[in-house]
Parts: structure tokens; sequence; C-alpha cells
């Protein structure tokens, strides 16, 4: 008798266990979606989003017009850096160094890849790094650390790339090609001691940036960490947009919750799916306790080589989901 009761008190917490992770991965729709504002440029097709607080304005990079622009509080956009301008290629990652007013750019096209980096304020182009070899390279996403460090995302390297903030030279920091397969979104510890790294097949990985060791995130929920494009740290959690499906239904914006080292994930809370908005939905950035997305992007079209196609192509739209 008391074994069958051991047994019965097991399966019953068991079954409570398995509810609660059931209700850690389910919406409970405290996510809401509104329109932060839209871009009347539909050949744009952007893929990068920035903002600096102390102006009040976002930045989007464009792949296919191969330039940046600055929209307002008002909504109004324009061109912060021109088609083409200082080399740059078709642009993607951007990330705004608030204390030292700079602004950074990654861009890649046919093989060759380039960071720019500018005085925010004035627009100046400050310094330039372009890598070209017989190995292809594509820089994707960057994170900046605390004293300006730059790490950039090599997604045709499988490799992360170094820019000091002396800003005097750009180096390869690690490579894998079995551990670090076409490596995306990056984020980094609040101690800047580890790097997030979306790689494509892998998920989420974590590089010690000390020891320079790699390991997949420990994720006993079991939780799909594939496929994440943009990814940004916020209060121990990883706020992940994962467009890598090619069944475009299934692109949708999940919120990973860390345990207190950071290295483990303990929740998964979707913050929206199944949105009939999204169009290849890129990245993010995080503003006030709101994430702002990248919804509509007509990058898929881009993909296919048919810009020319204009009725297929839409206004770029982003979306602002409060967090906390």
């Amino acid at each position: 008798m008391k074994k069958f009761l051991c047994l019965l008190c097991l399966t019953i917490l068991i079954a409570a266990c398995d509810s609660k992770i059931k209700q850690n991965n389910s919406n409970n729709n405290i996510y809401k979606p509104e329109i932060a504002f839209s871009v009347d440029e539909k050949d744009l097709v952007p893929e990068g989003i920035t903002y600096d607080p102390q102006t009040k304005q976002f930045y989007l990079s464009s792949i296919n017009k191969r330039k940046i622009i600055v929209v307002d509080k008002n909504g109004i956009h324009s061109d912060f850096i021109q088609p083409g301008q200082d080399g740059i290629l078709r642009c993607l990652g951007l990330k705004v160094d608030l204390q030292r007013r700079r602004f950074w750019a990654v861009s890649n096209e046919s093989g060759r890849s380039c960071v720019n980096i500018y005085n925010i304020d004035s627009g100046e182009l400050i310094n330039k790094f372009s890598l070209q070899s017989d190995v292809r390279h594509s820089f994707n996403d960057l994170v900046l650390t605390n004293n300006g460090n730059a790490y950039i995302t090599d997604r045709a390297g499988n490799g992360i790339y170094f820019v000091p903030s002396q800003l005097n030279e750009l180096e390869l920091f690690i490579k894998s090609d079995s551990l670090l397969q076409l490596p995306n979104g990056i984020s980094i510890s609040p101690d800047n001691s580890i790097l997030y790294v979306a790689s494509h097949t892998k998920g989420i990985l974590l590089i010690d940036i000390e020891n320079k060791s790699i390991q997949t995130i420990e994720n006993w929920l079991l939780a799909n960490i594939r496929g994440v494009d943009g990814m940004m740290l916020y209060n121990n959690s990883l706020v992940c947009i994962r467009s890598g499906d090619p069944d475009k239904s299934k692109h949708h914006i999940t919120r990973y919750w860390l345990s207190k080292n950071g290295r483990e994930i303990i929740k998964a809370e979707i913050i929206d799916h199944k949105n009939k908005m999204f169009d290849d939905p890129t990245t993010g950035v995080i503003v006030d306790n709101y994430l702002y997305c990248i919804a509509v992007t007509s990058l898929g079209v881009f993909a296919e080589g048919k810009m020319d196609q204009t009725d297929l192509l839409k206004n770029p739209v982003v979306l602002k989901f409060k967090l906390d």
C-alpha cells in the first residue's frame, strides 16, 4: 500500500511539473503588440534596428538600398547614411555606443564584409574595416561591451570578429566550423564575461570571453532555440526573434528566462506568434521596457529576386511590445 501511495504521489508530482512547464511555455496574452511606426519606402528591406536615447531616434539599416535611415520621434524618416556612402554594402546589424557617441554598422555583399563606425551626431565616418579573402565572410550582427569593444558575428565564416574600443584593428576572435555554425544574433552578459550567440543549426551558444570556450546553453525544458535572428538580453532573459523556418507561419518571438548564472534556460514564453502582420521579422531593440521589432521587411521578396514585382512589397513596420 505504501509503495502504491508513493507511486501515486510521484505521478501527481510529475503531472504538476508538466503542467507548470506548459504554463511557462504559454502566451497568456500578456504581450500585446502595437504599431510603433511604419516607413513609407517599400523597397527599403530593413534588417537591423537600434535606438539613440539621447535624441530619441531610431535607426534602420537597408539591405536593398545599402543605406541607413533615421526615424525621429514624430515618425519622420530621412537618410542617415546615403546609398553606398563610405563603401557601405548591404547593411544589417546596427548598434549605438551612447557613452562615446559612436554609431556602428556592419554590412556585407558577395563574400566581402565591412564595419563602419560613425560619429552619431555629425554622421562623419570615424573608421572603417573591410574583410575579404579566399574564405567567404558575411558580417551579420554585433554587440558592444561596456568599454566600447565590439564583437561581430560572421555568418558565412562560422566565427566571431573583434574590434577594440581604440578602433585600431579588426581581428578574428573565435572560429569553429563544428560548434559555431551560421552565427547570427548576438548579446552579452551584464558583466561582459559571456557572449550569447544564436547559431542557426546549433541554437543558442555560450562563449566564455576569457577562455574562448563554446557550449550550448543548458536547456532542460527542451525549448526550440534554433532559427533565432535578433537576440537581446533583458532582465535576465533572452528576447529572441525567430524567423529561420521556411514556413513563415512559424515565425514568432520568444522570451527565454535564464538561471541566476545566465547559463541555463529555466522558462520559455511566447511573446507573439501567428501574427498575420509578420513578414520576415528580423531584429529588435529594447527601449524603456518595450521591445521594438522590425515585423515587416519584405526580405523574402528580396531573397527571391522579385524586387521588380512591386505589388509584393510592403511598407516596413516596427511593432512594439511591453515586456514588464
